[in-house]
């Protein structure tokens, strides 16, 4: 299980929730290797996530106040949104992991492998890979399933917005054409 509240402020949280439930995370996706969103707030901000072996080992955002070295409400935002985003894979259910498989779509279920790897979430990287195998297709069994099994093919797809097809630009200035450059 992912545990990052304890890198924040209750009230830095709490403000974080805030973004996240009137939608300024926008446009998170993968970033090798990591996860990457822009937060809509005084300006727009570009927050990165970095999780190894299923331990926050890096956050970044270019707001004033994590400039300081400060976790900031943007980057809690992010978090609460990975949370909404993929709980089974942040809390290694395997039951709820299951029950939700059938309906996930490629996409959802690449990006689910995604994040189960970068938690290390070897059971449910292995309920994942035996979901989408085909019959006659190798088996993992969740509790034996190491990421040495992981085979090399396994991330087939490119990284993709999480939340849907969301320019930070075209939510601030609807219609105006622009397009965000993706850069800080």
């Amino acid at each position: 299980m992912l545990t990052w509240t304890n890198r924040f402020e209750g009230m830095i949280i709490g403000r974080g929730k805030k973004l996240a439930s009137e939608g300024a995370v926008v446009g998170l996706h993968r970033a090798s290797p990591g996860w990457e969103a822009m937060v809509v707030g005084t300006e727009l901000y570009t927050v990165r996530v970095q999780l190894t072996g299923g331990q926050v080992t890096g956050l970044a955002c270019n707001c004033p106040y994590a400039e300081h070295g400060k976790n900031c409400k943007h980057m809690a935002a992010v978090f609460l949104v990975l949370e909404k985003r993929a709980p089974e894979i942040l809390t290694d259910d395997d039951a709820a992991l299951a029950g939700r498989l059938g309906t996930l779509s490629s996409a959802d279920e690449e990006d689910a492998l995604q994040l189960a790897i970068d938690l290390n979430s070897t059971r449910c990287t292995a309920l994942l890979l035996n979901h989408r195998a085909g019959e006659g297709a190798p088996r993992y069994a969740p509790e034996e399933f190491t990421l040495d099994d992981l085979p090399q093919d396994a991330l087939r797809g490119e990284a993709r917005d999480l939340q849907g097809d969301n320019d930070p630009m075209q939510l601030l200035f609807p219609g105006s054409g622009h397009r965000a450059s993706g850069r800080l």
